[in-house]
């Protein structure tokens, strides 16, 4: 399944043969006026809003997300190959129910309806937050769009360091990566009593 970033959606996937054969789901966001007006027209002209095609709530980390989804099928929106158009709104709630925030997001997908189902579609985005999870975490912990090292292979090997110490934290059941980060920095013995060597 790819899933490339918005900033693809309009250049080198708009003219890709390949874009056909694979299973892609494109974010549109802002830098894309256009194409979004024309995803949302279609979104509010053909479904129900009221209505989702699919909606799920998780009730976790002290707070709850419910997650909806309307497709509609992506005719006339002038974007090549794509068959559906998305909404998928993200409502996050505390315990209490009070709303805490709400993110909305347009997509394109060239999965037809068959193949895209609301469901295969929600799984897909889902997908696709975790993988930002762990960008925003790499970001915000270890600073990494600000790295100066942009040469040869050395910002896969920092991104895969990144990876394999986030992941070794999560298995020692640390949740809050930042603040752990930072205890780690001011002793670096702390490090010895979460992962054992």
């Amino acid at each position: 399944m790819s899933v490339p970033s918005a900033t693809l959606s309009t250049t080198g996937h708009r003219r890709s043969r390949s874009w056909l054969t694979r299973k892609l789901k494109i974010t549109v966001k802002g830098n894309t006026p256009g194409l979004q007006r024309a995803i949302f027209d279609k979104i509010q002209a053909e479904c129900d809003a009221a209505a989702p095609d699919h909606s799920h709530t998780d009730r976790s980390h002290g707070r709850i997300v419910r997650r909806s989804l309307w497709a509609a099928a992506a005719d006339g929106i002038g974007f090549p190959h794509a068959a559906q158009v998305i909404r998928i709104r993200r409502d996050t709630l505390d315990i209490d129910g009070t709303a805490i925030a709400k993110e909305i997001v347009h997509a394109a997908t060239s999965l037809d309806a068959v193949r895209g189902t609301p469901e295969a579609l929600a799984a897909l985005a889902r997908g696709q937050w975790a993988i930002e999870a762990v960008h925003w975490i790499r970001d915000t912990a270890y600073r990494e769009d600000h790295s100066a090292g942009y040469a040869g292979e050395g910002p896969q090997v920092m991104a895969t360091l990144r990876n394999a110490a986030i992941s070794l934290l999560r298995i020692a059941g640390i949740t809050q990566i930042a603040r752990t980060l930072q205890a780690f920095s001011r002793d670096r013995t702390r490090i010895l009593d979460v992962i054992p060597l």
